[in-house]
């Protein structure tokens, strides 16, 4: 009796045993069968990330994958049909989010060039540059108060023009003020190039696809740092009027960047403006604060006034020959820039170029430039740094992309759009375990 009672307990252990080595063995099949299907994921992920556009990133830097492979046509399934090639056949697969290099104002893209440039120039290597900041707002904003100035005087000269008596000096200040901007300061060897593009297709005048869904983006993209970073990789990738790049569709790259004309032309003569403007401003306040020269302009004045028998204008022509004297140095520091020298920012008495007399043959070509060197100041492409760091960041990484575009379509690549290319992905996907089992799980791959 106790015999056959032993026999059936160890019978039902024996039992139980099995079973759990039963459910051990289902279960770590099942788990093995996750595992490869989750492995079988990872390497299409891989291997379909591993076919990013050659081209952007040798000429860029720029890692990103063209999601119309290109044909043009941008879509999610051209994404999950390489999915399936390379190995992810054996499970349902969707897009849960999606990033482009042109989503959030080109957050993706200038998210990777500030990591580029970071490498390249490491941590520290701008701060010289983020401490100029303020001069160079400062600046602009002198600038554009001196032509409010110069625009109010405008009126004096103008009326001044009108009487029979008007004198020779306002005439040619006159003359000056309608000469051609580029003409006044462009040397005899640099040829204008006569490039220009359609704007209609860039991605700064189009309607641009959007990815979706939230992704983590680096919280250097929108600070201080991140403006002087990518104006740092605008001089180093793109051309400008006298350092040109070979096969790029504009010859004038970072003057697009600052005036977003459709030609160089335009965009030359945009910049030449705003360097006036900017140099203008500093001049005027110099010959506000040279009492001697302060002096001349008044005396000059006096003399027009007295000749035009309107002698209560004097204080008022006075003023119109100190701000041409400001538009004639200006456009003396034009000149020099244009032909590789040095301006510096502030102006003293050694490195002032132009005397009064000489503003009035300026327009002839006469009275510039004379002779004297600058030792110190910055350079043509000095300036244009700092015009692009007065554009704003989400502006330049517009221009950037339309530059882009221009570039890889000049190269041949016509299929490009930079709201084509994928940045991050992230992929829902349901695959059979076993029959009755499924498993649910993502799987993200992001360039950065």
């Amino acid at each position: 009796m106790k015999k056959g009672e032993i026999t059936a307990f160890l019978s039902l252990i024996f039992v139980l045993l099995l079973s759990f080595i039963g459910a051990l063995t289902e279960s770590a099949a099942i788990q093995i069968s996750k595992n490869y299907s989750r492995e079988n994921m990872d390497t299409a992920m891989y291997s379909v990330f591993g076919e990013y556009q050659r081209e952007m990133l040798e000429d860029y830097e720029i890692f990103s994958l063209d999601g119309s492979y290109e044909t043009g046509s941008y879509s999610e399934q051209n994404l999950l049909d390489r999915l399936i090639y390379y190995g992810a056949s054996a499970m349902e697969n969707e897009v849960e989010q999606i990033q482009l290099l042109s989503d959030n104002n080109g957050a993706p893209l200038r998210e990777q060039i500030i990591y580029y440039m970071k490498d390249y120039y490491g941590i520290t290597a701008l701060e010289d540059l983020s401490g100029q900041r303020e001069n160079w707002e400062e600046m602009e904003i002198q600038g554009e108060a001196c032509e409010q100035e110069r625009n109010q005087s405008q009126a004096i000269l103008d009326s001044a023009q009108e009487t029979s008596s008007s004198s020779q000096e306002l005439t040619a200040l006159a003359d000056l003020e309608r000469s051609g901007i580029l003409e006044l300061v462009l040397p005899d060897t640099l040829t204008l190039s006569a490039k220009a593009v359609s704007q209609d297709a860039l991605p700064s005048a189009r309607s641009l696809q959007s990815g979706r869904g939230t992704f983590e983006i680096g919280a250097e993209v929108d600070s201080v740092a991140a403006d002087l970073y990518l104006v740092e990789y605008i001089l180093r990738k793109f051309g400008n009027a006298l350092e040109g790049k070979d096969g790029h569709g504009l010859s004038y790259e970072m003057e697009y960047l600052i005036g977003g004309k459709a030609s160089d032309k335009e965009n030359l003569e945009t910049v030449c403006r705003r360097l006036l403007l900017l140099r203008m401003g500093t001049n005027y306040i110099y010959l506000q604060g040279d009492a001697g020269r302060r002096e001349e302009a008044e005396l000059l004045g006096l003399a027009i006034a007295t000749l035009m028998l309107m002698p209560e204008a004097a204080e008022g022509i006075a003023q119109v020959l100190l701000l041409g004297w400001a538009y004639g140095e200006s456009i003396t520091d034009l000149r020099i820039l244009f032909r590789n020298g040095k301006v510096p920012l502030v102006k003293t008495g050694e490195n002032w170029h132009l005397p009064l007399y000489g503003l009035f043959t300026l327009a002839s070509g006469n009275g510039g430039i004379t002779g004297q060197e600058n030792a110190e100041g910055l350079t043509y492409r000095e300036y244009l740094r700092m015009m692009l760091y007065l554009k704003g960041k989400e502006k330049n990484t517009k221009g950037i992309m339309d530059l882009i575009e221009i570039n890889l379509h000049t190269k041949g690549l016509t299929f490009f759009r930079v709201d084509a290319c994928v940045t991050k992905l992230k992929i829902q996907s349901r695959a059979k375990v076993k029959q009755g089992f499924e498993y649910d799980f993502s799987t993200y791959f992001g360039y950065r």
